[in-house]
C-alpha cells in the first residue's frame, strides 16, 4: 500500500524547500519527466471477486487505470508501467493500492501499449505531463520520499510526501507523516487530496 500527502508550495517556501529537505537528511534521487495516461477500467473490475483483492475494500473510493511513462533525466533511461489503482481518502492523506506491471527498456513503448489498450476497448480520459524532482529521506525511521512537481496546465509547484507501508502500519506511519509535514513547514490541514488528473478534468469542464 502507498500513502501520500500533496501540497501547493506557497511562494514564501519555493526558494527554501530544497534546502529544508537537505537539512533533514534528504538526498537527491533523480529528475523525471513523467506522462500519465488515465483510463476508466472495464466494468468487470468492479465485480466482487476482483475488487476484493484490494486490502482497502470496503472503503475503496474508486478505481482507475494508469499508463505511466517515466523519462529519467538523470540516467537517460525510459520505463513504462501499467497500474490498476484503488484509493481512499483519509483525514489528511490519500492512500492507494495498485496492481502493477512494469516495462523497462531503452526504447519507448508507450505508443505500442496505448494502441493495445485501445484495441481492448479502453477509453483514455486525460493525459498528465509533469516534471518531478525526487528526494529520499531514509533517516526518519521510515522510507519517505519527497517530490517537487510542476504540472503542465496547472499553476504553481507542488510537494508530495510518499511512503509504502503495510496496512497494519497505517496509524504509526500517519503520525510520522504528519511530523515530517511540520518539519517541512507545511500544515496537514492544507493537504490536497485530488490527483492531478482530477484537477485537470475540473479545469476542462
Amino acid at each position: 500500500m502507498h500513502i501520500q500527502q500533496k501540497f501547493l508550495i506557497p511562494p514564501q517556501l519555493e526558494n527554501k524547500l530544497t534546502l529544508t529537505i537537505k537539512k533533514l537528511g534528504g538526498v537527491f534521487s533523480r529528475s523525471l519527466l513523467m506522462r500519465d495516461y488515465i483510463f476508466t477500467p472495464d466494468s468487470r473490475a468492479y465485480n466482487g471477486p476482483f475488487i476484493e483483492r484490494f486490502a482497502l475494500t470496503p472503503r475503496t473510493k474508486g478505481l482507475f487505470l494508469r499508463l505511466r511513462e517515466d523519462n529519467n533525466l538523470s540516467s537517460g533511461t525510459v520505463s513504462q508501467s501499467l497500474s490498476l489503482f484503488a484509493y481512499q481518502l483519509g483525514a489528511h492523506y490519500t492512500m492507494d493500492e495498485q496492481i502493477k506491471a512494469i516495462f523497462s527498456s531503452h526504447d519507448n513503448r508507450t505508443k505500442d501499449i496505448l494502441r493495445l489498450l485501445e484495441l481492448m476497448g479502453m477509453e483514455k480520459v486525460i493525459e498528465v505531463t509533469k516534471k518531478r524532482e525526487e528526494y529520499n529521506l531514509p533517516q526518519l525511521g521510515q522510507p519517505f520520499t519527497v517530490t517537487i512537481d510542476t504540472v503542465e496546465k496547472i499553476n504553481g509547484s507542488f510537494m508530495e510526501i510518499h511512503c509504502f507501508l503495510e496496512k497494519d502500519e497505517t496509524p504509526r506511519v500517519v503520525e510520522k507523516l504528519n511530523d515530517l509535514t511540520k518539519l517541512l513547514e507545511f500544515n496537514s490541514r492544507d493537504v490536497l487530496k485530488e490527483p492531478y488528473f482530477q484537477q485537470l478534468l475540473k479545469q476542462s469542464v
